[in-house]
C-alpha cells in the first residue's frame, strides 16, 4: 500500500514520498466485524512502516469524523503521538459515515503536492450506514461508486480498503477500491496484517 516510485514517463521515473490518510471506522456495528479489535494492530503497524519524509494523518468516524493525529511529517514526534492516539480506537459510533470520513480526507486535494503520492487506507467494515433512512444509505452508496470513487481515480488519489472479518460488505468495499484504482483486501487475524501492508 506504500508505494515509493512511480513511473512518471517513458524517459525517467520519480520518486515520490507517500501521503497516507488513515480513516478508522469506530462504530457500533464493528464491534462485530472487528471481534478482536485488529483495528488498533493495524495503525501500530502502518504508523511502524510509514518512512521518514512521508506524511500522515489518521481520523476515527462513527457519525461523526475526528482527526486521531494530525496530518503532517512523519517523524519521531508524529509515531509517539500516533502510537498514544491508539486506545482511542473502540466501537463508540452510532453510524457509519464513510462519506463524511473520505471527505475530512480529501480536505487538500485542490493544492496536493505532487512529490508525495496520496492514499487513502479506509480499515471499516463496509456497512455505508448514514442515516436510519435505508433508501439515504443506498444513495450514498451510490454517490460513493459512480462520482466520489471515479472523481479520486481520475486525480490519483487511490482508496485502498481494508476489510477485518466475513461480516465486511465485501462487494462495497471491493467496488469502491475499484473504483479509485486501489486495493482492496481483508485480514482476519493481526498476523496477516504485515504481508498485506
Amino acid at each position: 500500500l506504500f508505494p515509493l516510485s512511480v513511473v512518471a514517463d517513458a524517459a525517467s521515473t520519480t520518486e515520490l514520498k507517500p501521503d497516507v490518510r488513515l480513516l478508522i471506522d469506530i462504530s457500533g456495528s464493528m464491534k462485530d466485524s472487528d471481534p478482536s479489535n485488529l483495528r488498533a494492530p493495524a495503525v501500530e503497524l502502518i504508523v511502524q512502516m510509514l518512512p521518514e519524509g512521508s506524511r500522515a494523518g489518521i481520523w476515527i468516524f462513527g457519525e461523526d469524523v475526528s482527526p486521531l493525529v494530525g496530518h503532517g511529517a512523519v517523524d519521531e514526534a508524529w509515531r509517539q503521538e500516533a502510537e498514544r492516539a491508539i486506545k482511542a480506537i473502540d466501537n463508540s459510533g452510532q453510524l457509519t459515515n464513510i462519506p463524511a470520513a473520505l471527505q475530512a480526507a480529501s480536505f487538500d486535494f485542490d493544492r496536493l503536492d505532487p512529490g508525495y503520492r496520496t492514499s487513502i487506507v479506509l480499515l471499516t467494515d463496509g456497512k455505508v450506514d448514514i442515516s436510519s433512512s435505508p433508501m439515504a444509505n443506498a444513495s450514498a452508496v451510490r454517490n460513493l461508486l459512480t462520482k466520489v470513487g471515479p472523481d479520486m481515480g481520475s486525480i490519483g488519489v487511490p482508496v485502498h480498503t481494508i476489510a477485518l472479518s466475513d461480516e465486511a460488505d465485501w462487494q462495497f468495499l471491493e467496488s469502491l477500491a475499484e473504483k479509485t484504482k486501489g486495493i482492496a483486501e481483508k485480514a482476519e487475524t493481526a498476523g496477516e496484517l504485515a504481508p498485506l501492508f
